[in-house]
């Protein structure tokens, strides 16, 4: 958290919700950042099994880890409202007792009885899942039980902000154009730098396996165009992988632009609908996960323009070999550089359709909200009595859950 790059960060939040147990490393330099601080309330919702590693204790005096150690433990229970297990911790020689506590406090309970933990972890998730589900119920019945006049000034004002939204609209269609226009251009940026690497890889890996080729011209041919062909997928199908997720990047950059316009666009509805209804509107957000070629599209021309391979029982391949090893290696090189583009292009297909379903994603829970808005504030006279009886049903539900759940025993050493 708190990096430099700031997507890392965005990242770490995203990931929250497949969290099942979270120990977040926190530095006493200094302790406690807003950024971590945010970190562990989203986890803490996602996991009853959260702790805080703190780290680089050797760089304190016993009177000033003490006192750290209530500021942190202060600060967590403020901000989340319990308390947070905190661990000092170093590598450095003279800590090992710290070392030791944290296993037998906190790793070893975990790998213990790994079946009741398992249940632990889904009822916290279950738990949560049902409040996000009462706090939506209780927008809904506030919305319904407001007064006419009430409801009727907050659409006036909704209305308003159709202008708005079409602006959001509009911004969201000229991010994904501009996102689009400079996807190849970063793509050829990651992939053909590596076009000298994988010519000499090639070249290296041949001089090892000419020894083995027939002595005929004819199946020798054969013998290269495919050896070439299952080399040069390797090495192209390897480079995918080390590229995928500099090659996603602009993808994930477009991710974040729009969860902004959505919650710039959320936050100018959050006011009103905390005065209408008490309860603040929720949104979730997209996320698209993109896919490597699973094969690259390699194809190998012919290595001669002529069929020469039909002269191989009278052609004297001793007399040739070095030219026909020569023009062995230019193959080489030439069918890297075009395979390489062929593998761009295949990337910058990937990575457009995937800004498209962004761009879809993101339009659709814009949409969503502007619905939920105007589904809310034109409920019926009738239609709190079942949201109260639906809202009861899942309180009962959260106190069940509640009651399954290890968030009320964490307990700080």
């Amino acid at each position: 958290m708190d990096s430099t790059f700031i997507h890392n960060t965005e990242t770490s939040l995203a990931w929250a919700p497949q969290v099942d147990v979270a120990l977040v490393a926190v530095g006493v330099d200094p302790p406690l950042s807003k950024q971590d601080i945010d970190l562990i309330r989203k986890l803490s919702t996602y996991t009853a099994h959260l702790a805080v590693l703190l780290t680089k204790v050797d760089l304190l005096s016993p009177s000033e880890e003490q006192e750290v150690l209530v500021f942190v433990r202060s600060q967590l229970k403020q901000a989340l409202g319990e308390e947070i297990p905190v661990y000092p911790y170093s590598t450095w020689a003279g800590y090992e007792h710290w070392r030791i506590h944290f296993q037998e406090a906190y790793m070893a309970p975990l790998s213990a009885d790994t079946d009741r933990r398992k249940q632990e972890i889904i009822s916290h998730k279950l738990a949560a899942l049902v409040a996000d589900c009462q706090s939506y119920l209780q927008l809904a019945q506030n919305a319904a039980e407001a007064s006419q006049s009430k409801r009727l000034e907050f659409r006036t004002q909704t209305v308003v902000q159709k202008e708005f939204v079409a602006d959001t609209r509009l911004s969201m269609q000229l991010t994904a154009r501009q996102a689009m226009a400079g996807i190849r251009a970063s793509i050829s940026n990651e992939l053909l730098p590596n076009e000298r690497i994988i010519v000499q890889e090639l070249l290296e890996s041949f001089a090892q396996a000419k020894p083995d080729f027939p002595r005929n011209f004819g199946p020798m041919l054969a013998a290269f165009e495919n050896w070439l062909q299952m080399a040069l997928t390797t090495s192209l199908t390897d480079l995918s992988e080390r590229k995928r997720a500099d090659l996603a990047q602009p993808v994930a950059g477009l991710q974040q632009q729009y969860q902004r316009l959505l919650q710039a666009f959320r936050d100018q509805l959050s006011e009103r609908t905390m005065a209408l209804c008490g309860t603040p509107l929720r949104t979730t957000e997209p996320e698209i996960v993109v896919k490597p070629p699973t094969w690259p599209d390699v194809k190998i021309g012919r290595c001669f323009d002529h069929n020469w391979e039909l002269l191989s029982p009278v052609l004297p391949i001793w007399l040739l070999r070095k030219s026909v090893w020569d023009r062995f290696h230019r193959k080489i090189g030439d069918e890297t550089y075009k395979s390489l583009s062929r593998l761009t292009t295949q990337w910058e297909q990937i990575l457009k359709e995937a800004i498209s379903d962004l761009e879809r994603v993101a339009q659709q829970r814009l949409a969503e909200i502007v619905s939920t808005i105007e589904r809310l504030t034109s409920q019926p006279p009738e239609e709190p009595l079942g949201l109260r009886a639906d809202l009861d049903a899942l309180k009962a539900a959260s106190r069940l859950l509640g009651n399954g759940s290890a968030k009320g025993n964490r307990t700080p050493i």
